[in-house]
């Protein structure tokens, strides 16, 4: 495996964008008597960050902001260990440390307003339909093992103590089948991208910050690429014998954008980010790429 890896002329640039939703404002605090209104307001950032490596090229528990237009390589499994511990935001997840060249993208919500806040992430990650399909039938007990592009996403359910996020459509999902994910599909400058809306169920309270809601990304270490006569690069993969091309991943995005909205007045998180920003879709993830390009 280490032959392969050491031969393979693939590099890939991935290039996390976030954005931050608009500051909302509104009145959440009267005081009657007196007819005084204090205006507070709703304001987030949204961070992604990496562990830090010390001199020896190890991990720490010590984390820094995310480096953008990274290059990576096919993953490289370790043995040992499959995830250890590490503490964001007060919140424990559990982090990949068996896959060499395994990129963090750890991605937490602050909230730096005077008010409380519902928050969600929408996140878009790169798209290979046919190489998915192929890996679902060859290993159907693990559907995603021979994805070409793994991923770690963080719910309420894998962090001590639980830290809201939500994957699925409602509370009864916390990470739930495909089917049941709050997911869709859609084409983001030619490219085919799954979106995923993450719903963080619990109230933010002003200079609070949630856990993380993902954790990171590797290549499959099938991935691989060969040169063409005109110099260009062909990435496929294999799977089960058959090779699935990519297309032209040798730059790759991955979106994510987070909406706040006040969290007085309202029951739960859907109502309140849905009223005020209407259901996410796939037209307005397009266009809020759009506006990053």
């Amino acid at each position: 495996m280490k032959k392969k890896v050491l031969s393979l002329c693939l590099v890939i640039a991935l290039v996390a964008i976030a954005a931050i939703s608009t500051t909302l404002a509104y009145f959440t605090d009267t005081d009657a008597a007196k007819n005084v209104f204090t205006v507070g307001g709703v304001k987030i950032d949204m961070h992604e960050e990496e562990r830090v490596l010390d001199a020896d090229g190890n991990y720490t528990t010590d984390l820094k902001d995310f480096t953008q237009d990274q290059i990576i390589m096919p993953g490289v499994y370790l043995d040992g260990q499959t995830k250890s511990d590490l503490n964001v935001n007060d919140y424990t997840i559990k982090i990949r440390d068996n896959v060499e060249n395994y990129v963090d993208k750890i991605i937490s919500v602050e909230n730096t307003g005077k008010s409380d806040a519902y928050v969600r992430t929408i996140i878009a990650i790169p798209a290979f339909d046919e190489a998915s399909a192929a890996s679902a039938a060859a290993t159907p007990n693990s559907p995603a093992s021979n994805e070409p592009l793994h991923w770690n996403g963080v719910s309420n359910t894998d962090t001590t103590p639980n830290n809201g996020w939500i994957w699925g459509k409602d509370d009864a999902n916390e990470w739930p089948d495909d089917a049941d994910m709050n997911m869709f599909q859609a084409t983001i400058d030619g490219r085919l991208y799954d979106v995923y809306v993450v719903t963080n169920v619990d109230v933010l309270a002003a200079g609070k910050s949630t856990g993380p809601c993902f954790a990171g990304f590797y290549l499959d270490d099938n991935v691989d690429c060969e040169v063409l006569d005109d110099g260009s690069y062909n990435y496929f993969t294999t799977i089960a014998g058959e090779k699935y091309n990519l297309g032209d991943i040798s730059s790759l995005e991955i979106y994510a954008f987070t909406q706040a909205t006040q969290a007085q007045g309202f029951d739960n998180a859907w109502v309140a980010l849905d009223s005020a920003f209407g259901a996410v879709t796939a037209e307005k993830v397009v266009a809020w790429a759009a506006e990053l390009a």
